[in-house]
């Protein structure tokens, strides 16, 4: 049998179908999260060695992107709560793949992190000092994953847009809270700052941060991933 109904009760066939599908829309909010930080990584790298920079990030520096400010976040969005609307919705072809759709999103989100962390890390490099700068450019990076992993949690609606979504996942909450403080401990911790890099910020700079962070708040995957299915539709129609 394809099937085995423990409890011989119809109703476990709707709640293993409600289940199955919360776990799948958890895993695209992990896949969308971690992509997003590592291909923006990547581009802050690639575009600051072509234009013969310093490079804004260290070895170090991404390995604590990677595994600290990514990873919990990410965590606490696989235990997310299904959606309520959640059996409204049309089953899925089994052969489209988990990241259908992401592309776009991904790659915007992407973007927009690597220019505001470069453009900052560019700035304060010509203008101030290369400690200050990789501490600013660096820290962007941070702030813009944490944010976009509220948006990533609701990818059909602006997280923002309700205290509701923002609170539900106390875990994602704790998460994001944590990475914060965190990241403030290895700026502010002298013993810390040599193995990090870093360098303690005044208020000018916490400015630029923020600004350089907001893309974070504001994107939500929606919108893309609409428009990457219109974008796959009109090249299978010609």
């Amino acid at each position: 049998a394809d099937m085995i109904l423990a409890d011989d009760n119809y109703a476990t066939i709707v709640s293993a179908i409600e289940e199955g599908r919360g776990i799948f829309n958890n895993i695209r909010k992990f896949i969308r999260l971690l992509l997003s930080a590592n291909f923006d990584e990547i581009l802050i790298i690639f575009f600051a060695s072509i234009m013969k920079f310093p490079p804004p990030l260290l070895a170090v520096q991404i390995l604590w992107i990677n595994l600290i400010t990514d990873s919990l976040p990410a965590l606490a969005l696989g235990m997310d709560k299904p959606e309520p609307d959640l059996m409204k919705k049309k089953p899925r072809d089994p052969s489209e793949p988990i990241y259908h759709g992401m592309g776009l999103y991904i790659l915007i989100a992407a973007i927009i992190a690597a220019i505001a962390s470069l453009g900052a890390f560019i700035w304060f490099y010509r203008n101030s000092t290369l400690e200050i700068a990789r501490t600013v450019a660096f820290t962007i990076a941070v702030l813009f994953e944490l944010f976009l992993s509220f948006n990533c949690k609701s990818p059909n609606k602006y997280a923002f847009s309700s205290i509701k979504i923002l609170t539900e996942n106390k875990t994602l909450l704790f998460s994001i809270l944590g990475g914060f403080l965190l990241q403030l401990i290895i700026i502010y911790t002298p013993f810390l700052q040599p193995i990090f890099d870093t360098y303690p910020i005044g208020l000018k700079e916490w400015g630029i941060i923020l600004l350089g962070s907001l893309g974070g708040l504001i994107l939500y995957p929606a919108p893309f991933e609409k428009l990457e299915n219109k974008i796959r539709r009109f090249f299978k129609r010609s």
